[in-house]
């Protein structure tokens, strides 16, 4: 376990929007949330710090397409689903919870590599 061990990543999500808290600038009324974010987990637990099976404490920025807005995510924890495959390494699967500036709550699921 590496307590700190600061990681930046890149991430393309899913997810849909479970509660809508306000009406700002955006797509507000749609449900639907796809796009990009740009993250940075502090902690990880594998072998070696580059080389890890969970990263821990995900905090991410980025823009959600489907809405029209921006993205401020955090997930707690982020599973290497590339370890165990023979070519692809460092690809992890992230569930997240995020607001946006339409004004929603939003639970969804990112996939991304690490940078």
């Amino acid at each position: 376990m590496y307590w700190f061990n600061p990681i930046l990543d890149i991430n393309a999500f899913i997810g849909g929007n479970v509660y809508p808290f306000a009406n700002w600038s955006g797509n507000p009324t749609s449900t639907l949330s796809t796009g990009f974010d740009l993250g940075v987990s502090f902690s990880s637990y594998g072998e070696t710090r580059a080389d890890s099976w969970f990263r821990l404490f995900r905090l991410g920025v980025g823009y959600d397409a489907a809405r029209r807005a921006a993205s401020f995510s955090f997930a707690p924890f982020a599973f290497n689903i590339g370890k165990p495959l023979p070519l692809i390494t460092n690809l992890f699967l992230t569930p997240r919870i995020s607001f946006d500036s339409a004004g929603g709550l939003v639970v969804g699921v990112g996939i991304g590599p690490q940078l």
